[in-house]
């Protein structure tokens, strides 16, 4: 038995899943019929009928059509809240007596109906990968229906539960991995597209190249997250030196620099659910044990929102169009340290997605590269600009309470010369 294999049956003990078997079909039932099953579900007191009936929940789910999977949606939002009466008698028991058993029935007291039915559908066969897909098309009708946030806190909570980084499994991913893993990279990879097969084959099999993606016990078939490494001399500035095709490899251990130039998340329905901080960790503590001669930690990284932020600023749309015709202009610069630096959120983190990961992961702003990506997609996103994050491991716990604490953007002294600030 694998590793994986051995962790996914551990994982369904858990859950509760220990005893396997097949769904009987009498316990199918249709769309309209779906409260009699979460009824049963939730009544039925032995283990094998519990997960009969979430099995056969589940499938009825995945058939639905958009107007009856609104209506469980609707009924799940409305009809399977926490007891408020029982809640306030528990929690008036225990500022009485807050004995370990009244402390229990307050914790009890807190989860809703639609938790205990999660968990109960989590344990069954694939649940999870299910209800993975299920917050996904929650999160589609969400904007349209601003009481299924109530569901979403509900799957949230779970899914940091089963998807924290005690049950994540880091694995290398190389040419040699299977097929339909592979297939999947190219379907994920989010920032800069695999076109062929050739194209992977280029990010994987060079010596000089790695990929790492996290695995979860219960789907060992779906990448969670992953990252493309390019092992380099020197920090790149251009996404052609490190994709392009017909370059030559380079031996690892003449390098000095591993960046991370391509961070994709597989799931939309763990999106909100991070893994990008310890997968980080866990790859430059990997590269580390293999390679002793990797002194800098960076990233290569877009700024995707940039020029859609610049338009919105209400500029000149000729000043904008000098931006990519001139890129070490004023303009630029003046427009750069107002993204960077001038917050417009509520919670005063920096405008642009991608600064506010690493940053928060404890990076400086080192380095701001103009024409680094001339793609059609790096024009229209970001006017061919990208950045070099880094992570200086001795400084990286004090960048990460800077930034958490105080909104600090570490930049290096180049930037900030740069930039004029």
């Amino acid at each position: 038995m694998s590793h994986n294999k051995f962790l996914s049956g551990l994982f369904q003990s858990i859950l509760g899943n220990a005893i396997g078997s097949r769904i009987n079909k009498s316990f199918r039932k249709a769309d309209n019929h779906f409260q009699q099953t979460i009824n049963q579900t939730l009544a039925s007191k032995g283990e094998v009928s519990s997960k009969k009936y979430a099995e056969s929940l589940l499938e009825n789910i995945e058939s639905m059509s958009e107007q009856n999977l609104k209506a469980l949606f609707d009924h799940i939002a409305d009809n399977m809240e926490i007891d408020s009466s029982a809640l306030s008698k528990t929690a008036a028991d225990f500022s009485e007596n807050g004995t370990p058993e009244n402390l229990t029935k307050v914790r009890l007291a807190t989860d809703s109906m639609r938790l205990e039915l999660f968990r109960r559908l989590g344990s069954a066969n694939q649940g999870i990968i299910k209800l993975v897909q299920l917050r996904e098309q929650l999160l589609r009708l969400i904007k349209q229906t601003p009481k299924y946030k109530k569901i979403d806190v509900d799957l949230c909570y779970l899914f940091r539960e089963w998807f924290n980084k005690g049950f994540l499994v880091l694995q290398p991913v190389n040419w040699s991995t299977a097929a339909n893993i592979l297939e999947k990279i190219i379907q994920y990879e989010a920032v800069h597209e695999i076109k062929s097969w050739r194209e992977l084959r280029e990010r994987l099999d060079p010596a000089d190249r790695r990929c790492f993606a996290f695995f979860h016990p219960v789907m060992e078939d779906e990448p969670l997250i992953f990252v493309e490494v390019a092992l380099t001399k020197g920090i790149p500035s251009k996404i052609d030196d490190v994709l392009g095709i017909d370059r030559e490899a380079i031996n690892p251990n003449m390098c000095d620099s591993a960046v991370f130039y391509s961070i994709s998340n597989c799931q939309r329905g763990l999106l909100g659910i991070s893994f990008g901080n310890f997968l980080i960790k866990s790859v430059v503590q990997n590269l580390q044990t293999e390679f002793k001669n990797i002194q800098n930690f960076v990233t290569l990284s877009p700024l995707p929102d940039f020029r859609k932020w610049a338009k919105s600023k209400q500029e000149n749309s000729s000043v904008i169009e000098r931006v990519t015709d001139a890129p070490s202009s004023s303009v630029l610069k003046s427009m750069l340290r107002n993204y960077f630096l001038k917050s417009e959120r509520k919670d005063k983190k920096p405008n642009d997605p991608v600064a506010r990961f690493h940053l928060g992961n404890g990076a400086s702003l080192h380095q701001i590269n103009v024409n680094a990506d001339t793609s059609n997609k790096g024009i229209t996103e970001s006017f061919g600009l990208m950045v070099n994050y880094k992570y200086s491991l001795s400084d990286v716990e004090h960048n990460h309470e800077s930034y958490q604490n105080e909104n600090k953007v570490i930049m290096s002294r180049g930037v900030r010369r740069w930039l004029g600030g």
